[in-house]
Parts: C-alpha cells; structure tokens; sequence
C-alpha cells in the first residue's frame, strides 16, 4: 500500500503538480484563527480556536505539510467540510510528530502567536512589520538535507510573514542541547525557519520531526525535494521514494575507477599552483603598470609622478621635477620634459569638473616667461579632468571659443598618454613615434582603435 502525505492548505492545482509521486495525496484545510477565549493557564492567557478538515486521522499519513497562509479559494472550497478545532488534537500532534511522523509548516499570513495547536511546543510567533529584504543561512552545510535547506534561500518570499522565537531552555532540558537548530535569519538575526531533531544524539545527524519554514515564492518544489530528503533519512519511512545511496557511488568499482580521482585530483593540484603563479605575476604586473592607470584618476603629487614614471619609462624621455630640483617656477607640478634639443616645461593638473579653469593655460604661459632665462620657450598643460567619470564618458576639455586659447601652447589630456602608452605597450608602436604625436602644438589627438585598424589592416589584405 503506497504511502499517504497530507497537504494542508494547499490548493488542487498544486497538489496536481506532484501527481506523478508514488504516493497518496489527500488535500485538507485548517482555518486562521477564528475565535480566542482565556484560560485559566497562567503561562497562556489565551487560546486560539481555530476551523479544520482532515480526510483521515493524522495517524494515516507519514508526512503532514500546512500552509499556514490565507488563501480564499481554499477557504470556500473546504467551507461545507469544516468543523471546530478540538483540543485533544493538540495532544494528537505531540504524539504524532514525536513518534509516528513528521510536520513541516510553511508559516504564512495568518495570525498564529503560537503553534501549540499542532502539539509544537516552546515556540511563539511574531507577525512581522520590518521591511527586511536578505535572508541568510546559519547552518553549516555538511549534511545532505542541510545543503537542501541552503539551495531554497533564494526562493524565500522576503520580507517574511512570520518571526521565530523559541524557548531554548525548554528544548534542552527536554530534548538535548541540539534539538532545535535554526536554519534561515534576517540580518537582525530574527529566525525564518527552524527544525525540530530530538531524536538526534550527535550534531552531524539529521533526524527532523517538525520543520518550520517562511514561504517560498512557490511551495511546491520545496514539498517535492523535502519528501526526497525525508525518504533518504528514514529509509523505510517513504519507500517509494528511497533511493539508496550506494547504487549512485562508487563504492564497488575496482580500483581504475580511484585511479582516476587520484590523477584528477594531481592534476588539481598542478592547476592550483600555477593559478598561485599566474596571480602573483598578474599582481606584478599591476604592480608595473599602477602608473599608466593612475593617469586616468589621480591628482596632485600621485598624478605628476605617474605622468614622470610613464615618459621616462613608456616613451623613453628624460624628464625631471622641476619642483623636486628647486629649478624655474615656484608653482606646484611643473616638469621639465627634454625631446631632442626641446625643452618643454610641463605643468600637470588634476581637477574633478568637467570644465577645468581657464586659469590652467595661463599659468603655463607665466612658468615659461620664468623660464625663458633658461632656454625654456615651449610650454604643456597635461590635465587629467572630469576624474570621477568613466575615461571613456568624458567630454574634451577647453572646446569651442576656448579652443583657439590651445593652439600655441601643448595641450595633453592625460587620456592621450594613457592610449599612446598602450599603443606602445600593447601594439608595438615605436616610443619616439609616440612622442611625437604627444608633443605638438595645440591639442594632442590619437585614436587607439584607429591606429589598431590601420595597422591590421594590410595583413589582412594579405590573407584574402
């Protein structure tokens, strides 16, 4: 005879998707509260009086799932059935979940403070108001049902209905210190979801008799995969389900098969060693090349430097801090760049706006006026503007009207050295080639991706 589940709460369209189960399916109802009363119980001040209809005593089935969440078609459906809660069903429960089978509850929208009307003991609800969003898992993943547990977290309907709190010292004292172990909690570490293992002697067991879970954003799947769990904890519990380890192992293969786990697990360590080498050298070579990127977002003293690092060490120009050397110009980020016989005096700018100060191209004229004691005629303003936005996002500085201010002086937008340094780095463009298209009067242009087709482009010819 196959094996009877109960569902409770659930609707006939979701019953019908687990069909294809080997198993008996009864469907059942069990109202919100309908009616509270006090008590003369000083530890409940009230009881809750609640609707149900079962097909049969819990005793039938081996598994009981409730959907302990509003749902008015379910509620019109099972309306002609219903009759009163009884007390002694609270009792029945106990028993039931203790020793006969096992209740896994989906904690909705209804209004439950507690679930001693299912025999579940020691444990209040909270009907949630906080409007949190992340949900995490607080077991460790080192059992099957647990790693289950974990694969449902991105399928709970956050922010969840219903808050756990469990009185801790009632499960010790009765059951062992592990017998009820949390499994999903919000960042305020509230619990979601909790399971009862009372049967349980060591902590890696898993030996659930009531489950407590929030909603999902759909039940059903958690019902499928829960029954297939269950049935691998209790072998002969679901023996329609159980599917016995062993036969998906390899437990009985001869030794060729272990041959190959060791060969894999060489070559993993092969592969793990030179990923550790190949991450060093990646890091190096950030390391070396901190100084082209830094063109792109530094300022100040940072931004000078790596200018200084990268025509030294890219496009191969003797270049000197002017400051550094106490030489020219008492104003900040002034280099001296040497291009053959040229002297080029360089000042080097930083700034955040989109639209740099035209104050910037005026200092570069009062610096050579410094300088022309010493030879010094030609003057740059190499700027590095709009440094907050994405390089490729940024508009060119001094357009328009303000253009013409450009053209007797060199104007580089540090963009230029930055894709020059990669044509060289990169694509073999000759460092004195470079140079030259950085160094000429008025505004500094080049196209990285122009000059890549360009350069492609007769080997392709030669292809066709």
């Amino acid at each position: 005879m196959s094996s009877r589940i109960l569902l409770i709460n659930f609707p006939q369209e979701e019953a019908n998707k687990l069909a294809n189960l080997p198993l008996v399916i009864d469907r059942g109802y069990l109202s919100d509260v309908k009616s509270t009363s006090m008590t003369t119980d000083p530890i409940e001040e009230h009881e809750e009086h609640l609707e149900f209809y079962f097909p049969h005593s819990i005793y039938e089935y081996k598994v009981i799932f409730l959907n302990l969440n509003i749902n008015s078609e379910v509620e019109k459906e099972f309306s002609t059935k219903v009759k009163p809660y009884p007390k002694k069903m609270e009792r029945e429960f106990y028993q039931y979940y203790t020793k006969d089978g096992i209740v896994v509850v989906f904690l909705g929208d209804y209004k439950y403070s507690h679930l001693l009307s299912l025999g579940i003991l020691g444990i209040t609800l909270e009907r949630v108001s906080d409007k949190d969003i992340t949900p995490s898992f607080v077991l460790r993943d080192d059992t099957n049902f647990k790693k289950t547990l974990k694969s449902f977290l991105p399928e709970i309907v956050m922010p969840t209905s219903q808050y756990i709190y469990t009185e801790g010292e009632y499960y010790e004292k009765n059951k062992g210190s592990f017998a009820l172990r949390k499994i999903y909690s919000n960042l305020g570490r509230k619990i979601l979801g909790c399971y009862h293992n009372a049967r349980a002697e060591w902590y890696d067991e898993d030996i659930p008799s009531f489950v407590l879970l929030p909603q999902f954003k759909s039940n059903v799947p958690i019902v499928r995969q829960m029954l297939r769990e269950l049935a691998k904890i209790y072998t002969k519990f679901l023996p329609e389900l159980y599917e016995p380890d062993w036969i998906d192992s390899e437990k009985y293969y001869p030794n060729e098969v272990q041959f190959y786990d060791k060969e894999k697990d060489n070559l993993l360590k092969k592969v793990s060693v030179r990923m550790a080498d190949l991450g060093q050298k990646k890091e190096e070579a950030k390391k070396k090349y901190a100084s082209i990127r830094g063109l792109l977002h530094q300022s100040g003293q940072e931004l000078k430097t790596s200018v200084i690092s990268v025509l030294q060490g890219i496009f191969k120009l003797k270049v000197t801090d002017v400051d550094e050397t106490k030489e020219g110009s008492l104003e900040n980020e002034d280099i001296l760049i040497e291009l053959g016989a040229r002297k080029i005096l360089g000042e080097v700018k930083g700034v955040s706006q989109e639209n740099p100060s035209v104050s910037f191209i005026t200092q570069v004229w009062k610096h050579i006026h410094h300088n022309s004691s010493k030879g010094i005629t030609e003057g740059a303003l190499i700027l590095n503007h709009d440094l907050k936005t994405d390089p490729e996002d940024r508009h060119p500085a001094y357009t328009g009207e303000l253009e013409k201010e450009l053209e007797d002086i060199i104007f580089i937008d540090s963009r230029i050295i930055y894709y020059l340094g990669l044509a060289v780095i990169d694509f073999g463009m000759p460092a004195e080639e470079a140079a030259a298209i950085l160094f000429k009067k008025g505004r500094a242009e080049f196209n990285l991706e122009e000059y890549v087709a360009n350069k492609n482009q007769p080997a392709e010819q030669t292809n066709v």
